[in-house]
C-alpha cells in the first residue's frame, strides 16, 4: 500500500529529535572521565595508533611504526600504572608526547598482526582530519555518523517506517553510549574496535532496500548510494567483523536474482536498478580498496599474519555447550586454544613452544583440525553447540547492562515521544511490510559473528543487541500508536 505523504511539520519534529538525541551521544561520549582513555586490549590500540602517527609524521610506509615510537606508548607512566592495578584505563596526551617526540634513525620496524590493518587507516583519518588528540577518534566517529544519519534522512524522507527507525536508532544509540564503561573496559568508548561496526548499520540498512525493492534511480539517489557504499567499505576495511551487512546485501541479489526477480533487459536497465547499480559500485570500490592494500602495505607483512584469526574464534564457540568442559576442556578463554596448540605440539615434536615450529600460521592451522574432528566424530554435541546459542543470547541480552541499567529514563522519553508522535499522526501513515522484513533479515544476520564465538557476554553481542534495541523499541512505539489511534477512533464514535 502506497504510504501517503508525511506532513511537514512531522519531519521537523524527526529532524529536532533525531539530532538532540545525537548531541546527546556525542556529550556522553566526551565526559571529562572518557578523556584521552585508551581502551581495552590497550597494546592492541597502541600499536595500530603508532603505526598510524609514524607514517602521518613520515617515519614509515605501508602499515608499518617505528619500533621507538611504539616503545614510547608502551613505557607511558599511565600503561605502566594500568599494568600494575588494572584499575583504570591509561589516558595518554597526545599533542605531549609528540612535542617531545625523538624517532631514532635505525629504529626497527613495527608490524601489525592478527588484526585488521584498516584500523590504521581509521587512525590515520582521526589524526589528519582534527589533528594528533585521542578525541579526536570520537569525532571522526561522529562524523561517519552524521553523514549517515544525513544520507538515511534523505533517502527515507518520505517513509515513516523508516525515519521512525531513525529516531529509534538515535535514542539506542545514546543510551547505550551512556552504558559503554558498564559493560567493561573494552568497550568503554565509542572508537573502540568492536563499536565502529555500529557505523555501517544505517548505510547497510539504505542499500538493504535498495537491493531487495531494485527501484529505478534518480541523481541523488545515485549519489546517496554511492556515499553509503564507501561507508560501508570503510568501516569494513577498519573492522571486519561488520561483514554481516555486506553479507546479507549480497544474499538478497543472489536470491533475487536466481529467483528471476530482478531481470536484465537492456544496458540502461542495468545502471538505472538500483540493485544492480549497489552491487556493481560495491564490487568495483572493494577491488579497489584490497588492491590499495595490497600494494601499499610493506612487503614485511608476507611474513605476517593479518586480520582476525578464524578457526581460535570457531573453536571456543563450541563453549557454549553444556557439556564443552567435561567432553573437550573448552571454555571461553584464548587461553584454551593456547594450551590445546601447546599440547599437540609437545607430542609431535617435544617441545611446547609452537611459534618456534610454524607460528601463527600452526596455530591456527591445528586448531583447525581439532575443530572438524570434533564436527565428523561428535556432530550431535557440534549441532547442539549451535543450536543452545540463540537461548544464551536471549538470556545473557535481558540479564545484561543493554537492558538493566539506570539509564532506563531514555525508554520512557522514547515512549512520550511516541504518544506525542503517533498518537496524532499514526493513523494517517501506512507501513510497508516489505520494510519490516528487511529490518528483521538484517536482525538475523547480525547474529552470524556471535555463533562463531559465544553470546554469552556482553561484549560480543552488542552488534545484535544494539539492532535487538532498537527493533524492541520500534515495534512498541508503534503497538502504543495504534493502540492510541483505535481508542481515539472508538472515542470519537462513541462522541458521535
Amino acid at each position: 500500500m502506497k504510504e501517503k505523504v508525511i506532513p511537514k511539520n512531522l519531519k521537523t519534529i524527526y529532524l529536532i529529535l533525531i539530532f538532540l538525541f545525537l548531541s546527546l551521544s556525542y556529550q556522553s561520549s566526551s565526559k571529562l572521565e572518557l578523556k584521552n582513555i585508551i581502551p581495552e586490549p590497550v597494546e592492541m590500540s597502541l600499536v595500530p595508533m603508532s603505526i598510524a602517527i609514524s607514517e602521518l609524521k613520515g617515519y614509515t610506509t605501508g602499515y608499518t611504526g617505528s619500533n621507538n615510537l611504539l616503545d614510547i606508548f608502551l613505557n607511558h607512566q599511565s600503561l605502566q600504572r594500568y599494568r600494575n592495578n588494572m584499575s583504570e584505563l591509561p589516558r595518554m596526551d597526545l599533542k605531549n608526547i609528540l612535542s617531545s617526540l625523538k624517532i631514532e634513525n635505525n629504529s626497527t620496524k613495527s608490524f601489525l598482526e592478527r588484526e585488521d590493518l584498516g584500523i590504521i587507516d581509521f587512525y590515520k583519518i582521526s589524526f589528519s582530519l582534527f589533528g594528533y588528540k585521542i578525541s579526536s577518534l570520537t569525532s571522526t566517529y561522529y562524523a561517519i555518523l552524521i553523514l549517515s544519519v544525513i544520507l538515511f534522512a534523505v533517502k527515507f524522507w518520505n517513509k515513516s517506517f523508516f525515519l521512525n527507525f531513525l529516531l529509534v536508532f538515535a535514542t539506542i544509540h545514546w543510551t547505550v553510549v551512556e552504558i559503554l564503561p558498564m559493560i567493561g573496559p573494552e568497550l568503554t568508548t565509542v572508537y573502540n574496535r568492536r563499536f565502529l561496526s555500529v557505523l555501517s548499520l544505517l548505510p547497510a540498512l539504505a542499500i538493504i532496500f535498495d537491493v531487495r525493492n531494485n527501484t529505478i534511480l534518480t541523481r541523488v539517489d545515485l549519489f546517496v548510494l554511492i556515499l553509503n557504499a564507501i561507508i560501508i567499505l570503510l568501516i569494513l576495511h577498519f573492522r571486519s567483523a561488520s561483514a554481516f551487512g555486506l553479507l546479507l546485501i549480497l544474499s538478497l541479489f543472489f536470491y533475487q536474482l536466481v529467483n528471476k526477480k530482478i531481470k536484465i533487459c537492456t544496458l540502461g536497465h542495468f545502471y538505472k536498478r538500483s540493485a544492480f547499480s549497489a552491487i556493481s559500485i560495491i564490487v568495483m570500490l572493494f577491488i579497489f580498496l584490497k588492491s590499495f592494500v595490497y600494494l601499499y602495505q610493506d612487503p614485511g607483512y608476507t611474513k605476517k599474519v593479518t586480520g582476525h584469526l578464524f578457526w581460535h574464534p570457531a573453536y571456543l564457540g563450541l563453549s557454549a555447550h553444556p557439556d564443552s568442559y567435561d567432553k573437550y576442556g573448552i571454555f571461553l578463554h584464548d587461553k584454551v586454544t593456547a594450551k590445546l596448540v601447546s599440547n599437540i605440539t609437545e607430542k609431535k615434536f617435544g617441545t611446547h613452544n609452537w611459534e618456534q615450529i610454524g607460528g601463527i600460521d600452526y596455530f591456527e592451522e591445528t586448531i583447525k583440525k581439532e575443530y572438524i574432528s570434533i564436527f565428523m566424530n561428535d556432530f550431535t554435541f557440534f549441532l547442539e553447540s549451535y543450536l543452545i546459542k540463540p537461548v544464551i543470547f536471549i538470556k545473557t541480552f535481558f540479564n545484561s547492562n543493554y537492558v538493566q541499567n539506570d539509564f532506563i529514563y531514555s525508554f520512557s522519553t522514547l515512549l512520550v515521544f511516541s504518544i506525542v508522535i503517533f498518537s496524532k499522526f499514526l493513523f494517517k501513515l501506512r507501513t510497508n511490510w516489505n520494510d519490516v522484513s528487511n529490518l528483521f533479515y538484517f536482525l538475523i544476520f547480525s547474529f552470524f559473528p556471535s555463533l562463531f564465538l559465544t553470546p554469552a557476554s556482553e561484549v560480543y553481542i552488542l552488534d545484535v543487541a544494539f539492532l535487538f534495541l532498537c527493533s524492541i523499541f520500534l515495534f512498541l512505539t508503534y503497538f502504543i500508536g495504534h493502540l492510541l489511534t483505535h481508542l481515539r477512533k472508538v472515542f470519537y464514535e462513541k462522541q458521535q
